[in-house]
C-alpha cells in the first residue's frame, strides 16, 4: 500500500511536466489588425453611448468617429457577450474602441467573443498606417437617404408596433361597425 501511495506522489509532482497547454477558446492568440480587417463584415472606431443590458448580450450604442470597412453611418447599435465582451472585456460606457464587428442576418451587427477589439489609447503606429490607408466616408445624418426628413433605415420594432397598433384600430372598428350595422 505504501509503495502505491509513493507511485501515486511521484505521478503527481511530474504531472506538471506532462501537461498540454489548453485554451478555453479557439482565439488564445489575437489576429493581427491585418488578418482581423480581413476576417471580419465591420472594422470601425467608435465611441460608446450606451449599454443595455439584454438577457445574454449586451446592446451598445455607438457613435462612430471612423470606419474602415463595411459601416458607414455615424450611428450604430452592436451587440456583444454580455460577460465577456470580446476580448478585452465588456465595453465601458464613454470609452472609444476599434472594433471588428460581423453581421448576422436577423441579429445585425456583433462583437464578436474572440474580436482583436482594443481601445483606440492601445493602437500602434503600423496599426493606425494600416487603417488609415482603408478609411471610408462617414454618411452625414442629413444625406442617409431621406424622404421627408425620414431615413431609409426604419427600426425593425417600430414597424412592428405600428403593425399591431394598425391591425388593433381596424378590429375595433370593424367590430363596433358590425355590432351596428343592425341598428341603421
Amino acid at each position: 500500500m505504501k509503495k502505491i501511495g509513493l507511485v501515486l506522489f511521484i505521478l503527481m509532482l511530474l504531472n506538471p511536466l506532462y501537461t498540454q497547454q489548453t485554451s478555453a477558446l479557439s482565439c488564445a492568440e489575437l489576429s493581427s489588425v491585418p488578418e482581423a480587417y480581413r476576417r471580419y463584415d465591420g472594422v470601425v472606431i467608435g465611441r460608446v453611448e450606451s449599454i443595455r443590458g439584454k438577457r445574454e448580450d449586451n446592446q451598445i450604442k455607438l457613435t462612430i468617429t471612423r470606419s474602415f470597412k463595411g459601416i458607414t453611418e455615424e450611428k450604430l447599435v452592436i451587440f456583444e457577450d454580455k460577460t465577456w465582451g470580446a476580448i478585452s472585456g465588456p465595453s465601458v460606457l464613454h470609452e472609444e474602441y476599434l472594433f471588428f464587428l460581423t453581421y448576422k442576418e436577423g441579429k445585425g451587427w456583433q462583437n464578436p467573443l474572440c474580436s482583436p477589439t482594443k481601445k483606440t489609447a492601445d493602437i500602434t503606429g503600423e496599426e493606425s498606417a494600416f487603417l488609415d490607408a482603408r478609411e471610408l466616408k462617414l454618411v452625414d445624418p442629413g444625406g442617409m437617404g431621406a424622404v421627408a426628413g425620414l431615413p431609409v433605415h426604419i427600426n425593425r420594432s417600430f414597424v412592428l408596433w405600428g403593425s399591431v397598433f394598425a391591425v388593433v384600430i381596424l378590429g375595433i372598428s370593424g367590430y363596433y361597425l358590425w355590432i351596428n350595422r343592425g341598428r341603421s
